[in-house]
């Protein structure tokens, strides 16, 4: 879900930063995917029917992308924010990261290799701030 660059404070509360728009680099621009489909190999391709084929190619079963907001999507600006803001915004980002790899190691050593799961298997150790839409 797309969502504004928001700082999350110690006090608890919450400060929206400055933004800017890039392209989003899944969709390219679009707003939509088929990346829910997976991926063919040569052989399932072939396996499938022409009318398919062509349906596949021209967009007809891409959905919504829904981590942008009609292909663009809001990064920070830290040009636009202070020193200090841009410094806790990065701290806060690799707190995030840091919590994904560990859940993602956790996944890991309980034989999870799958990357659909991860998303669906929240139920975390780690406290994670929440994006605000």
């Amino acid at each position: 879900m797309p969502s504004n660059i928001i700082l999350h404070c110690d006090d608890g509360s919450e400060r929206e930063l400055p933004h800017r728009w890039e392209i989003c680099s899944h969709c390219r621009g679009d707003g939509t995917s088929s990346a829910y489909l997976g991926a063919y190999t040569s052989d399932e391709w072939r396996e499938m029917d022409d009318e398919w084929q062509e349906d596949y190619i021209a967009g007809r079963f891409d959905r919504p992308y829904p981590h942008c907001e009609n292909g663009k999507v809001r990064v920070p600006d830290y040009k636009r924010m202070s020193k200090a803001d841009a410094r806790l915004l990065r701290e806060q980002y690799r707190a995030i990261a840091e919590c994904d790899a560990e859940e993602r190691a956790e996944r890991r050593m309980m034989g999870d290799w799958s990357w659909r799961n991860t998303r669906r298997m929240r139920a975390s150790t780690c406290s994670r701030p929440q994006a605000s839409p």
